[in-house]
Protein backbone atom coordinates (compact mmCIF):
# COMPACT_ATOMS: atom_id res chain seq x y z
CA UNK A 1 0.00 0.00 0.00
CA UNK A 2 2.09 3.13 -1.58
CA UNK A 3 -0.46 5.34 -1.93
CA UNK A 4 -0.20 8.60 -0.17
CA UNK A 5 -3.33 9.67 2.02
CA UNK A 6 -4.11 7.20 4.38
CA UNK A 7 -7.19 7.54 6.08
CA UNK A 8 -8.67 5.21 8.49
CA UNK A 9 -12.10 3.81 10.35
CA UNK A 10 -13.25 2.30 13.47
CA UNK A 11 -15.51 -0.53 13.02
CA UNK A 12 -17.95 -0.27 16.02
CA UNK A 13 -19.86 2.87 16.67
CA UNK A 14 -18.34 4.51 13.09
CA UNK A 15 -18.64 2.14 10.05
CA UNK A 16 -21.28 -0.32 12.15
CA UNK A 17 -23.97 1.28 13.80
CA UNK A 18 -23.30 1.74 17.63
CA UNK A 19 -26.08 0.03 19.52
CA UNK A 20 -27.86 2.15 22.04
CA UNK A 21 -25.57 4.81 21.60
CA UNK A 22 -22.73 4.52 23.61
CA UNK A 23 -24.53 2.90 26.86
CA UNK A 24 -21.70 -0.55 25.83
CA UNK A 25 -19.11 1.97 25.92
CA UNK A 26 -20.33 3.76 28.77
CA UNK A 27 -20.77 -0.07 30.61
CA UNK A 28 -17.16 -1.22 29.24
CA UNK A 29 -15.78 1.44 31.42
CA UNK A 30 -17.96 1.14 34.50
CA UNK A 31 -17.23 -2.81 34.26
CA UNK A 32 -13.66 -1.76 33.96
CA UNK A 33 -13.02 -0.03 36.61
CA UNK A 34 -15.46 -2.09 39.09
CA UNK A 35 -12.95 -4.96 38.29
CA UNK A 36 -10.01 -2.85 38.88
CA UNK A 37 -11.45 -1.71 42.12
CA UNK A 38 -11.53 -5.39 42.98
CA UNK A 39 -8.01 -6.33 42.36
CA UNK A 40 -7.78 -7.10 38.90
CA UNK A 41 -5.02 -5.72 36.86
CA UNK A 42 -5.94 -5.66 33.41
CA UNK A 43 -6.61 -2.26 32.57
CA UNK A 44 -9.42 -3.44 29.78
CA UNK A 45 -12.38 -5.77 29.73
CA UNK A 46 -11.55 -8.84 28.06
CA UNK A 47 -14.72 -11.09 27.57
CA UNK A 48 -12.69 -14.37 28.66
CA UNK A 49 -16.45 -17.16 29.74
CA UNK A 50 -18.40 -18.57 26.93
CA UNK A 51 -21.18 -16.94 27.96
CA UNK A 52 -19.13 -13.30 27.86
CA UNK A 53 -17.92 -14.37 24.40
CA UNK A 54 -21.21 -15.27 23.51
CA UNK A 55 -22.73 -11.95 24.44
CA UNK A 56 -20.35 -9.76 22.98
CA UNK A 57 -20.74 -11.94 19.47
CA UNK A 58 -24.38 -11.37 19.75
CA UNK A 59 -24.37 -8.32 19.75
CA UNK A 60 -21.74 -7.41 17.62
CA UNK A 61 -24.15 -9.66 15.46
CA UNK A 62 -26.73 -7.18 15.74
CA UNK A 63 -25.45 -3.99 14.17
CA UNK A 64 -25.95 -2.40 10.94
CA UNK A 65 -24.04 -0.34 8.53
CA UNK A 66 -24.31 3.39 9.38
CA UNK A 67 -26.29 5.07 6.45
CA UNK A 68 -23.55 6.98 5.17
CA UNK A 69 -21.44 4.80 3.95
CA UNK A 70 -21.97 5.60 0.32
CA UNK A 71 -19.10 8.76 0.62
CA UNK A 72 -16.34 6.33 1.65
CA UNK A 73 -16.58 4.83 -2.24
CA UNK A 74 -16.39 8.31 -3.86
CA UNK A 75 -13.12 8.45 -1.18
CA UNK A 76 -12.16 5.11 -2.09
CA UNK A 77 -12.11 5.98 -5.81
CA UNK A 78 -9.73 8.55 -5.44
CA UNK A 79 -6.17 8.76 -6.80
CA UNK A 80 -3.80 8.22 -4.15
CA UNK A 81 -6.15 7.58 -1.51
CA UNK A 82 -6.36 4.48 0.67
CA UNK A 83 -9.09 3.62 3.18
CA UNK A 84 -7.88 1.25 6.59
CA UNK A 85 -10.40 -0.41 8.81
CA UNK A 86 -8.77 -0.54 12.12
CA UNK A 87 -11.14 -2.33 14.99
CA UNK A 88 -9.53 -3.77 18.41
CA UNK A 89 -12.39 -6.61 18.09
CA UNK A 90 -10.69 -9.47 19.89
CA UNK A 91 -9.27 -12.53 17.72
CA UNK A 92 -12.23 -14.50 18.93
CA UNK A 93 -14.38 -11.94 16.96
CA UNK A 94 -12.40 -12.13 14.32
CA UNK A 95 -14.44 -14.51 11.51
CA UNK A 96 -17.47 -12.80 12.91
CA UNK A 97 -16.08 -9.83 11.78
CA UNK A 98 -15.36 -10.85 8.18
CA UNK A 99 -18.71 -12.74 8.02
CA UNK A 100 -20.61 -8.89 8.71
CA UNK A 101 -18.16 -7.44 6.34
CA UNK A 102 -19.31 -9.70 3.75
CA UNK A 103 -23.08 -10.02 4.80
CA UNK A 104 -23.25 -6.18 4.16
CA UNK A 105 -20.87 -5.94 1.16
CA UNK A 106 -18.03 -3.98 2.38
CA UNK A 107 -14.74 -6.60 3.02
CA UNK A 108 -13.73 -5.11 -0.56
CA UNK A 109 -14.59 -1.52 0.33
CA UNK A 110 -11.03 -1.28 2.41
CA UNK A 111 -7.59 -1.58 0.87
CA UNK A 112 -6.73 -3.33 4.58
CA UNK A 113 -8.23 -4.13 7.70
CA UNK A 114 -6.59 -4.42 10.89
CA UNK A 115 -8.05 -6.48 13.41
CA UNK A 116 -6.79 -6.96 17.23
CA UNK A 117 -5.90 -10.78 16.81
CA UNK A 118 -3.43 -10.49 19.29
CA UNK A 119 -5.57 -9.56 22.23
CA UNK A 120 -3.77 -6.54 22.83
CA UNK A 121 -5.33 -3.47 25.15
CA UNK A 122 -7.39 -1.84 22.47
CA UNK A 123 -5.50 1.39 23.24
CA UNK A 124 -2.32 -0.04 22.54
CA UNK A 125 -3.35 -1.98 19.51
CA UNK A 126 -4.55 1.33 17.80
CA UNK A 127 -1.30 3.28 19.01
CA UNK A 128 0.56 0.66 17.31
CA UNK A 129 -1.63 -0.06 14.15
CA UNK A 130 -1.86 3.59 13.35
CA UNK A 131 1.66 4.20 13.87
CA UNK A 132 2.85 1.38 11.92
CA UNK A 133 0.54 1.74 8.85
CA UNK A 134 1.03 5.87 8.88
CA UNK A 135 -1.92 6.86 9.06
CA UNK A 136 -3.19 10.49 8.18
CA UNK A 137 -6.69 10.63 9.48
CA UNK A 138 -8.87 8.18 12.05
CA UNK A 139 -11.77 8.37 13.01
CA UNK A 140 -13.27 6.82 15.81
CA UNK A 141 -16.44 7.04 18.33
CA UNK A 142 -14.68 5.86 21.42
CA UNK A 143 -13.91 9.28 23.45
CA UNK A 144 -11.65 7.32 26.39
CA UNK A 145 -9.25 5.53 22.95
CA UNK A 146 -9.18 8.91 21.63
CA UNK A 147 -8.34 10.95 24.78
CA UNK A 148 -5.02 7.98 25.34
CA UNK A 149 -4.12 7.40 21.57
CA UNK A 150 -4.15 11.15 20.05
CA UNK A 151 -0.86 12.62 21.98
CA UNK A 152 0.78 9.62 21.07
CA UNK A 153 -0.44 9.05 17.06
CA UNK A 154 0.96 11.33 14.04
CA UNK A 155 -2.96 10.83 13.29
CA UNK A 156 -5.16 13.42 13.06
CA UNK A 157 -7.95 11.55 15.16
CA UNK A 158 -11.54 12.61 15.03
CA UNK A 159 -14.20 11.38 17.39
CA UNK A 160 -17.82 10.57 15.72
CA UNK A 161 -19.88 12.64 17.73
CA UNK A 162 -22.51 15.18 17.93
CA UNK A 163 -21.04 16.84 20.82
CA UNK A 164 -17.91 19.17 21.01
CA UNK A 165 -15.71 17.54 23.58
CA UNK A 166 -14.90 19.42 27.25
CA UNK A 167 -11.35 19.71 25.54
CA UNK A 168 -10.92 21.54 22.92
CA UNK A 169 -8.42 19.93 20.89
CA UNK A 170 -10.50 16.59 20.16
CA UNK A 171 -11.68 17.33 17.05
CA UNK A 172 -15.54 16.10 16.38
CA UNK A 173 -17.67 14.92 13.33
CA UNK A 174 -21.37 14.20 13.58
CA UNK A 175 -20.93 11.79 10.61
CA UNK A 176 -18.78 9.77 7.66
CA UNK A 177 -19.55 12.48 5.49
CA UNK A 178 -18.59 15.11 7.88
CA UNK A 179 -15.20 13.61 8.76
CA UNK A 180 -14.41 12.84 4.64
CA UNK A 181 -15.46 16.79 4.10
CA UNK A 182 -13.25 18.00 6.65
CA UNK A 183 -10.33 15.89 4.95
CA UNK A 184 -10.99 16.87 1.84
CA UNK A 185 -11.11 20.90 2.35
CA UNK A 186 -7.27 20.01 4.13
CA UNK A 187 -5.97 18.44 1.03
CA UNK A 188 -3.43 20.44 -0.48
CA UNK A 189 -4.55 20.46 -4.14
Amino acid sequence: MDKELKIAFDLDGVIASPIFDGLLINLRILKEHLIKSIGHTSDYFYPKSPQERYIWRLLNKLRKPVRDLNCLQSLKNGPGIAILLITSRFKFLEEDTFKWLRKYGLENLFDKICINNKDLNPVEFKIRTLNENLINYYLDDDVEIIENIRTQVKTKVYWRNDKKHRNSEIENCKSIYEFIKEIKENIPE
